[in-house]
């Protein structure tokens, strides 16, 4: 009895549970065809929690999202759809994953799923004209993106070369670094000044020097004549005297 009494709660809750489920993705349509997205973006995400597993669910509101402009969290559920879709609803879901990821700018992205989309129905002109389209617009994006780079590089370059210039202003118009290589310029000067005059002091010193010691030599050279004349006269004196002696008379 236990066992009957439980199966019947439980059909009544599965009952009530589609009720719900029904009921939501109803109002959520209703909303959707009055243009009132973000109020049935609502009514598909509280049938999402009824049914997780739902991929009509994750695709209404998906496409809801995407009329109100969100297009990133569009692009989350036509995934979660296109994940949980069989085949024939996963090519839909694929398509308009890439559309979400089209409008967001993310180019690549959208060409892999368009190129999905085309893998689960070749026939799907549409997504082949997309797929192209977002490869194109790829190409276009890194190109510009490029030209962003090499411009900004070539900003970053003329701004060092400018700090560069005015760091170099800086220094030819400091009055007070001029002025002290100008006062080491003339330290510098008057030291060789200095060293040249002591040069020169030095050379008059030695040459005084070598003067004093030539007027010494004459001077000892008259007094070394004097001398000599003084002695040749004592030497005559005493010759003198000895012829005189010598010429004297003795007595024998």
């Amino acid at each position: 009895m236990l066992r009957k009494i439980m199966i019947s709660v439980l059909f009544s809750i599965g009952i009530a549970a589609a009720d719900d489920f029904r009921g939501l993705m109803s109002e959520g349509m209703k909303n959707y065809k009055s243009g009132d997205y973000r109020k049935a973006a609502e009514n598909f995400q509280q049938a999402e929690v009824v049914r997780p597993d739902d991929d009509k669910a994750s695709f209404n509101l998906g496409a809801a999202q995407y009329k109100a402009g969100e297009y990133a969290k569009a692009a989350d559920r036509f995934a979660a759809a296109a994940a949980k879709a069989e085949q024939a609803n996963k090519s839909r879901s694929q398509y308009n994953l890439g559309n979400a990821l089209f409008k967001n700018q993310d180019f690549a992205k959208a060409a892999e799923a368009f190129k999905a989309a085309l893998a689960e129905n070749p026939a799907d002109n549409d997504a082949r004209f997309n797929y192209e389209l977002s490869l194109l617009r790829m190409q276009q994006q890194q190109q510009n993106q490029q030209r962003q780079d090499q411009k900004q590089q070539g900003q970053n370059q003329d701004q060092n070369q400018e700090k560069q210039n005015q760091n170099g202003n800086d220094k030819a118009d400091n009055p007070q670094e001029n002025q002290s290589s100008e006062d080491n310029r003339d330290q510098r000067s008057q030291s060789d000044k200095n060293r040249e005059q002591g040069k020169s002091e030095a050379e008059n010193k030695d040459q005084s020097a070598l003067r004093s010691g030539e007027e010494l030599s004459k001077k000892e050279a008259k007094e070394l004549l004097g001398a000599f004349k003084d002695d040749e006269r004592q030497i005559q004196e005493k010759l003198r005297r000895f012829k005189v002696k010598a010429g004297s008379s003795r007595d024998w």
